[in-house]
């Protein structure tokens, strides 16, 4: 049992971070400036939430930032049956219907299918949809101001991106873009087509993304393990493993793609499968191989007294790192081997008589692999 007092204080760091959470998403908010004006409150997330019709709309706000545009989305909630994403259609999304990788549902109207792109999977709710007397024209005109419409069977969710920022937007503007969200929500189908095959595919997509997710993850680990096994020759390593995990890659993704297209969202989970598995693949490949090279050897530890030919220095973004380059101890050896010192001992480092202990294994796949790099101090050294 847990002492009272450990209890205690694991329960006011649960608290502190608790409220430190909140201080952030709501005292540097730029919602709240216009929280008041609207009778509404931000919750805890950090959305803006006021009633419109006697029904709740929220606002989630995305401030700009160096690298991103302002987002501003506009969302009800209710119990709206049905998945659909409105956008503008795109070349790539023409490209991936031309390969058979996505899947556009039937849509009579030609001026429709061409322009827009519907993200949906059930004829029947997509049909019954726009169905309501004037909803092309109205969605059509949603479209001039929003990025995408997306309906959930619990949201109706209008985004703007890039937006304007939140300070720019009148209050009569708020109203009327929530009552438009509000009008829309009405319009929606309470209820969609039951098809077993679009659980199956998110079923799969699911599978696909924790794939792809955990060999990215397993990689990037086999990335910073390795550095305790640097190999010698690791371009021809990078070759050798390189020959394996892309023609896994390959076979995978040509596999994937069969199983997963048709579905109008197809794309998006083979997009993000092929990024994420290839390059975990190819980071376990090599730095995968490196590690297995290391941890599983036995060999003797094998010295080389190495003389000291050059140093450098390279910049990061808030580092400087000091690098010293010592000469090959084997014929064969396609380089010299360089490592990284601080900056005390690169000070005294000299390209002429500074020697350096090299210590390497065998490797157990056979990639020789340095252990260690220790100066020698001798009379030359002063």
């Amino acid at each position: 049992m847990l002492d009272p007092m450990i209890i205690s204080v694991l329960a006011g760091i649960i608290i502190l971070v608790v409220g430190i959470v909140y201080l952030c998403s709501t005292l540097g908010n730029p919602l709240r400036s216009i929280a008041p004006n609207l009778s509404g409150k931000i919750l805890f997330n950090g959305d803006l939430q006021f009633q419109l019709q006697g029904q709740d709309v929220f606002i989630k706000y995305t401030a700009p930032s160096k690298n991103q545009s302002a987002e501003i989305r506009f969302y009800t909630k209710g119990a709206l049956g049905g998945q659909l994403l409105i956008r503008p259609e795109t070349s790539q999304d023409g490209f991936y219907k031309k390969i058979g990788l996505n899947r556009e549902l039937d849509i009579a109207d030609r001026d429709l299918s061409e322009k827009l792109y519907f993200e949906c999977d059930d004829q029947e709710f997509l049909t019954q949809f726009f169905d309501h007397n004037g909803m092309k024209s109205e969605v059509f005109d949603l479209l001039d101001y929003y990025s995408d419409i997306e309906i959930t069977p619990k949201t109706c969710l209008f985004k703007r991106y890039p937006a304007p920022t939140i300070d720019s937007l009148s209050n009569p503007e708020i109203f009327k873009f929530g009552n438009e969200l509000l009008e829309l929500a009405k319009k929606i189908p309470s209820t969609g087509g039951n098809h077993p095959e679009i659980i199956f595919f998110r079923f799969k997509a699911i599978i696909l993304y924790a794939i792809g997710t955990f060999t990215l993850a397993a990689g990037v680990i086999c990335f910073i393990w390795s550095t305790q096994y640097p190999v010698v020759e690791d371009a021809k390593l990078w070759i050798w493993a390189s020959n394996y995990s892309l023609v896994i890659s390959v076979t995978v993704m040509a596999l994937v793609f069969f199983i997963i297209k048709g579905f109008s969202t197809s794309s998006k989970v083979f997009i993000y499968f092929l990024w994420t598995f290839c390059i975990g693949s190819l980071l376990l490949g090599r730095y995968g191989c490196a590690v297995y090279n290391g941890y599983f050897d036995r060999s003797p530890v094998e010295i080389f007294d190495q003389t000291v030919i050059d140093k450098y220095i390279t910049y990061g973004k808030h580092s400087t790192y000091y690098h010293v380059v010592v000469s090959p101890w084997r014929p064969e050896q396609s380089r010299a081997w360089s490592f990284t010192v601080g900056y005390g001992e690169y000070q005294s480092v000299s390209p002429v008589g500074t020697r350096y202990r090299i210590s390497t294994h065998k490797g157990y796949i056979g990639y020789e692999w340095v252990q260690s790099e220790q100066r020698i101090i001798d009379n030359q050294d002063f």
